[in-house]
């Protein structure tokens, strides 16, 4: 596999059950692959862009590693363990999570196309199969209440108002119905701040997404 096309993978060792399923919702809507070991850090750590690692995991199968960590539910990183970049309390809090995250990995860009297409089609399948109705259904109550939340967070960035909520909705909707390109900058915009070149960016890749889907749609709905 070419060195391009790596997935970016994160190890995740040691973390309670509540805050893994947070770690890993966001890890995975910013494009990362998350290998989970459950209480110490698996072979071929070198692989890693980044450990987290939690309270349960053993401080000597994650010490001394030139991968850097971000240590949850500890206050500070002990002396030895120069691999630490930062440390978080529980209960996590989604921003803070997100904000080291970005500033551990030198605030590396999120992927734009996170699989390719701008809708998991896959996804999609697991609900409606092959059925072209049942598909267009989806589709249409996913736009008609994405572009709902749009104009909420259009007219927020024009007053200055917190959006977060709406960015957030609008987040869980796109990763619920598979348009990961929408939710991961619902994502940013959730996290940084819902502004007017934000809002740009969330119409133009939604208006990718539809017409993906109108042409998948159409293809369906072909004879034969």
């Amino acid at each position: 596999m070419d060195a391009s096309t790596e997935p970016r993978r994160i190890l995740m060792t040691g973390v309670t059950s509540s805050t893994r399923r947070l770690v890993r919702h966001v890890l995975q809507s910013l494009g990362y692959q998350v290998d989970e070991a459950a209480d110490g850090v698996a072979p071929g750590t070198a692989a890693y862009l980044l450990v987290i690692a939690g309270t349960r995991a053993r401080q000597a199968d994650t010490g001394g590693l030139a991968v850097p960590t971000i240590l949850v539910g500890v206050a500070a990183a002990p002396p030895d363990r120069p691999e630490v970049r930062a440390c978080l309390l529980e209960p996590l809090e989604f921003g803070a999570f997100l904000a080291t995250l970005r500033a551990v990995l030198d605030a590396e860009p999120v992927p734009a196309r996170p699989d390719g297409d701008p809708v998991d089609l896959a996804r999609l399948r697991e609900f409606a199969g092959d059925d072209p109705d049942l598909f267009e259904e989806l589709a249409v109550l996913y736009f008609a209440t994405a572009r709902n939340y749009l104009a909420e967070l259009g007219r927020a960035a024009r007053d200055g108002a917190d959006a977060s909520r709406t960015a957030h909705s609008l987040k869980g909707a796109s990763a619920s119905f598979g348009a990961r390109e929408v939710a991961v900058l619902a994502l940013d915009a959730e996290a940084h701040g819902v502004t007017p070149e934000r809002v740009q960016a969330l119409a133009t890749t939604l208006d990718r997404a539809e017409a993906f889907m109108d042409a998948h749609l159409a293809a369906l709905r072909r004879p034969g």
